[in-house]
């Protein structure tokens, strides 16, 4: 309780300190005119000056003087006006008091009119607009934007005490519609609304296209393809096959891709390309491709030489293969009865055969590139040949040899060696008729002797 009764005397104090003054007494008013009033008061300190507060009208004012009557002009006709006046002496007044309130004689003034609807110009940039109005005394301008004549979406706005406002972030091409007005003294005009298109911005460089995979890939051509650029008019590309050395093929394109001839199987090729138009070239952009390693041609000129079991296969060879790849196929099934791939020259020995039977066989060049068409051909093993039946006759000096025919022998033939001698062939002979003895003469008596007999079939 000690510390509330402390600041309740520091506010007595405080108060007794700011309202040291007097006040005036007896407040007065004469004269009362359409335009002019006298105020008047009585006082007792001397030496003071008196402040008067003066409400109604267009405001507040406020008159300090050290008579004690004042007289105001300028007042508005036909108002009501309330007044107060206090003692003011150094840093102390006294406290307000009240004057009686007072009317001025005559109509009060007109309020202000409306405005006109303001007269406006545009000037529009790509991104922004320039609004022109006809000055209007003590006038505010004020314009709003929007996409849609209703007003609704809006994108910008502008105010200016001058006759014109710039509203900016507009984009290229467009159509806008506003509104302006004009504010004077409180009094808010009727809009005017009309509408407006921004130009085309102004033509720049193009953007870098984004190269795409190429396609068609042989080894001699290959399509270059890119994203398209909105803004440009065509392409410019060039391809190496040195990393950006002497270009082996350049040019412009009015498409997104280009055909490049007269490329070499087996090379990486790096490629650029660039977007332009009137303002100007894009950065080149890298990519690259690899062209395949082509395929060989087929090999030619097949030959075959038959045995029994087996045959010997040849052909010529093609230039870009490196391998040849053989299959040989059974003659009723296409069974392949035999293969050999990677074969580094041009024939093979084939083994494991049936006798007296057709087969099919083909052979295909390969690189690193693929494999050639096949090339095919066909051979026939030979028949097995049945060793002849002989039965001979003994003279003293000579021999007589006689065959049974065997099927499809053309011939018969035999050869006579000394059994102790060197293997030397002492007589021979030979036959078409199996049944005529071969007679070998001129031999040894009482001598051993081997020999050997064949027939020769037909094929």
């Amino acid at each position: 309780m000690r510390f509330a009764a402390k600041i309740l005397a520091l506010l007595l104090i405080c108060a007794s300190i700011g309202f040291a003054q007097s006040p005036p007494t007896n407040p007065q008013v004469s004269g009362v005119t359409s335009t002019t009033a006298t105020l008047s008061w009585s006082g007792t300190e001397s030496g003071a000056d008196y402040e008067i507060d003066l409400a109604g009208g267009s405001g507040n004012v406020n008159i300090k003087d050290k008579e004690k009557t004042a007289t105001l002009t300028g007042l508005s006709p036909g108002t009501n006006y309330t007044w107060k006046v206090r003692t003011v002496k150094g840093n102390k007044s006294s406290e307000w008091v009240d004057g009686p309130s007072f009317s001025t004689t005559g109509s009060p003034p007109p309020p202000p009119p409306t405005p006109s609807a303001p007269t406006v110009s545009v000037a529009a940039t790509h991104n922004s607009a320039t609004f022109t109005f006809d000055a209007v005394s003590g006038g505010t301008f004020d314009v709003q934007v929007a996409t849609d004549n209703r007003m609704q979406n809006r994108v910008g706005s502008g105010s200016t005490t001058s006759t014109s406002v710039t509203v900016g972030g507009l984009s290229g091409k467009t159509k806008y519609y506003y509104e302006a007005t004009v504010t004077v003294s409180g009094k808010k005009s009727n809009p005017t609304k009309d509408s407006f298109t921004t130009p085309d911005p102004p033509l720049q460089p193009p953007g870098p296209p984004s190269p795409r995979e190429a396609t068609n890939v042989t080894s001699a051509s290959a399509t270059l393809n890119w994203s398209t650029v909105s803004s440009a008019t065509s392409y410019d590309y060039d391809v190496y096959s040195d990393n950006l050395g002497t270009p082996i093929a350049a040019g412009t394109s009015s498409s997104n891709s280009v055909t490049v001839n007269g490329l070499t199987g087996g090379v990486t090729y790096t490629w650029r390309v660039r977007a332009a138009n009137a303002a100007g070239k894009s950065d080149w952009v890298p990519s690259s491709f690899r062209t395949p390693i082509p395929k060989p041609d087929p090999p030619s000129s097949l030959t075959s030489s038959s045995s029994s079991t087996g045959a010997t296969l040849g052909w010529r060879g093609a230039t870009a293969a490196t391998t040849y790849d053989v299959e040989v196929l059974d003659n009723h099934s296409f069974k392949i009865v035999w293969e050999r791939k990677g074969i580094a020259g041009t024939s093979a020995t084939v083994t494991g055969l049936s006798s007296n039977t057709r087969y099919y066989w083909h052979v295909r060049s390969v690189n690193a590139g693929g494999e050639s068409d096949w090339v095919t051909s066909e051979f026939t093993t030979n028949p097995v040949i049945q060793a002849p039946t002989v039965t001979f006759k003994e003279a003293a000096t000579s021999v007589a040899f006689t065959f049974v025919a065997v099927t499809n022998a053309t011939s018969y033939d035999v050869k006579v060696m000394k059994k102790q001698g060197n293997g030397s062939v002492v007589g021979s002979g030979s036959t078409t008729d199996p049944t005529k003895p071969v007679v070998i003469a001129g031999l040894d008596s009482k001598t051993q002797y081997d020999y050997e007999a064949t027939a020769t079939v037909s094929g």
